[in-house]
């Protein structure tokens, strides 16, 4: 049975006398599969229980084995031997290889059934064999079939408890997406990461984008930019860049990304691609503890995917790597399960937790701290602060001594006491002060800020000397925070996590700086050794192309006798 719609629940009600018909018996059939596929959906979940590795043969054979899975109805996916296919005889290949020339495909796997056992209906009025022929059963098997494009539905995932994605930009060459986490705590730093995929063995790819950011920062500023130019190795599909944000210090709220159309161009191989929509991207800050979070969000939207109807088409088995020879494809590698879609039983579950309960008994005793640099001296009198620009709405304009506000700005310092400085922004000028000191300012306005000590924001008020004509004004803000606001000084460190890193030759890893006292200063990275690869201002090191040793180094731009080093061993 075929049927992806669970409810209702309706179940034969028999009697004494009772005429049966056919209905009645697909009705008690319909009910019972219903039944357990549900509770295979939610008790068991989506994904492969055993089996079905996917082994490369030849250059154009595939050998899958034996195995059971559990698609995103709760239908059984059962292949009971193995089996072998051809490349260009499964479905799907021959649609994608007329759209062109192809780096990858996905191979998945689905529920299918088949009638079997042909028998005469001895009830049929027709005088052709052809319309009085049925069948007595249904075998239950499996399909197989090829597609291009990538799991969307991540719901049925352990990934999507933490992470989710959205897709900023795809067509038949390149695909980018920006994966988010599903929630952050407040003052908490969090990665952002852009992943691209290379869907036609393109060599080289340039992005750059800008987002405005609401309730985090990104290097210290609201607003979210990436630049990038990279070539592409086409062996590995896709590749990830990933940055380090900071959610603002608030109890409750959401960060914001906000991508206006135009403000995302791909050069794609000397294609050039804008980003021609507005995305909206929003992740909530809580304050509740990751395990509590996760628990609620799933009683919350695990019901939904259901009563929606919304189910993913297969299993993702394996992600095949093609070589193009004139109009001939050949495999050249097997990515096992890209997306990570498996069933954990209850054996495998407890036997994960023992092995995860030994590492955690072990590691305060193996464990070892990074490696951190302690500045000794006195720290200076700092400050902590803050920038932005806020744009207020005027209207059509305003008349004099009209008063206009801001919407609530949280200022990312945290609670407290803060100082807050405006300048009004006029034709590419910026005035501080007194307004009617200039006389080529406009509009002539006075401005003014609020903040509240136990939300951590503010809000800026204007009004204005003089009417105008002009719909909006943008005020430049800066919010400052003593030290002696937040308590006594803390001792200065830096250091590198990890401590250790292994890597292979043009692989890439985020570096993290661990620092202590050094709230509002700049952390500036180095490659020390030469020819030892590259590094981003935000820690991103890239690998060089051949095996070593390498140092890498941070160091505090306003105190350069603070600094750490870490040496990163890179094999082939």
């Amino acid at each position: 049975m075929k049927n992806l719609q669970y409810f209702p629940f309706e179940r034969n009600r028999y009697y004494y006398g009772k005429l049966l018909t056919e209905q009645d018996f697909v009705s008690e059939q319909r009910y019972m599969n219903d039944k357990r596929r549900l509770l295979n959906r939610f008790l068991h979940g989506v994904g492969i229980v055993a089996g079905f590795q996917v082994v490369k043969m030849d250059e154009k054979s595939l050998s899958v084995e034996a195995g059971f899975a559990l698609d995103g109805a709760g239908r059984e996916i059962v292949a009971e031997r193995p089996f072998s296919v051809r490349l260009e005889q499964m479905d799907g290949f021959e649609a994608l290889a007329e759209q062109g020339s192809r780096d990858f495909l996905y191979l998945c796997i689905g529920y299918d059934e088949t009638e079997t056992m042909p028998s005469h209906n001895i009830t049929s009025h027709s005088s052709l064999k052809e319309e009085s022929l049925e069948h007595d059963k249904y075998r239950e098997g499996c399909r197989l079939y090829l597609t291009d494009r990538p799991l969307e539905n991540r719901d049925t995932t352990v990934e999507a408890f933490f992470r989710q994605r959205t897709i900023l930009y795809e067509d038949d060459g390149i695909c980018v997406t920006q994966e988010t986490p599903r929630f952050v705590a407040g003052g908490e730093n969090f990665l952002v990461a852009l992943i691209v995929e290379n869907k036609k063995g393109i060599h080289e790819c340039s992005i750059c984008l800008e987002e405005v950011l609401e309730c985090a920062a990104f290097e210290e500023k609201n607003r979210f930019w990436v630049d990038i130019k990279e070539l592409f190795d086409s062996r590995k599909g896709e590749q990830r860049f990933e940055f380090l944000l900071k959610a603002y210090p608030v109890d409750m709220g959401e960060v914001r990304f906000s991508l206006r159309p135009g403000d995302g161009k791909i050069d794609a191989g000397g294609r050039l691609c804008l980003i021609d929509q507005e995305i909206q991207l929003r992740i909530p800050v809580v304050n509740q503890k990751r395990a509590d979070r996760i628990r609620e969000q799933y009683f919350k939207e695990a019901m939904n995917s259901v009563l929606q109807n919304v189910y993913p088409s297969g299993i993702y088995l394996a992600k095949i790597f093609l070589i193009q020879t004139g109009r001939v494809y050949l495999i050249d590698r097997v990515e096992p399960v890209p997306f990570g879609q498996y069933v954990y039983g209850p054996q495998l579950m407890m036997g994960l937790l023992e092995v995860l309960t030994e590492q955690m008994e072990k590691k305060p005793k193996e464990s070892e701290p990074p490696k951190t640099v302690f500045f000794q001296e006195e720290p200076e009198a700092l400050e902590d602060f803050a920038q932005g620009v806020a744009e207020i709405q005027l209207g059509i304009g305003g008349r004099r001594g009209q008063k206009f506000f801001s919407h609530e700005i949280v200022h990312g310092l945290g609670l407290g006491k803060v100082a807050i400085s405006l300048a009004l922004e006029s034709d590419q000028q910026i005035l501080w002060g007194s307004p009617e000191i200039f006389d080529d300012i406009s509009p002539k306005a006075e401005l003014a800020a609020k903040a509240d000590q136990t939300r951590g924001s503010f809000y800026i008020g204007i009004r204005l000397l003089e009417a105008t004509g002009m719909q909006s004004v943008r005020i430049h803000w800066t919010a400052r925070k003593g030290r002696e606001e937040m308590g006594a000084a803390e001792e200065m460190s830096l250091g590198i996590r990890p401590d250790k890193l292994e890597m292979k030759v043009r692989e890439t890893y985020y570096l993290q700086a661990e620092t202590r006292g050094l709230s509002g200063m700049t952390i500036v990275w180095e490659v020390k050794t030469p020819d030892g690869g590259r590094i981003s201002r935000d820690g991103m090191y890239q690998a060089p192309g051949h095996a070593g040793v390498f140092e890498v180094q941070a160091r505090c731009q306003e105190r350069p006798k603070l600094r750490a080093s870490l040496y990163i061993i890179v094999r082939e």
